[in-house]
């Protein structure tokens, strides 16, 4: 009974959801210091956050893979974005400073990527036996 419960499907679900959501959330808490930087840069992070909450309810549904192709946008995204941004900049906005909250952002961000690979080699393996 315990097996049926808990199995790895179940962790990698529920790592997406949370990873996903905890990319929403620091985007959250950052928003309104990005909002003063540069206002596109602010409303960006609001549609994070909305997609990241979007994408968190698709993967729990498990009924379709756009809940999981969403979340990898929005953390691949987000995790390239803030790359950019830290190198060469975007438009009106170029940030010097490696903060701990972006770090964070792109450990969260990298961890979900990882388990979409994960999950897709999963599906590949057991769509193609």
């Amino acid at each position: 009974m315990l097996e049926s419960t808990f199995n790895t499907g179940n962790i990698v679900k529920w790592v997406g959801i949370i990873t996903v959501l905890l990319t929403g959330l620091i985007h959250a808490i950052e928003t309104p210091e990005h909002f003063e930087a540069s206002a596109y840069i602010g409303i960006l992070f609001i549609l994070n956050v909305v997609g990241s909450i979007i994408a968190a309810v698709g993967i729990w549904q498990e009924r379709f893979d756009w809940g999981w192709s969403l979340g990898l946008l929005i953390t691949a995204g987000a995790f390239i974005m803030f790359i950019i941004s830290r190198t060469v900049g975007l438009p009106d906005f170029h940030a010097d400073e490696w903060d701990l909250m972006g770090i964070a952002s792109l450990v969260v961000e990298g961890i979900y990527t990882i388990t979409y690979i994960v999950r897709a080699t999963n599906n590949a393996a057991i769509t193609a036996s």
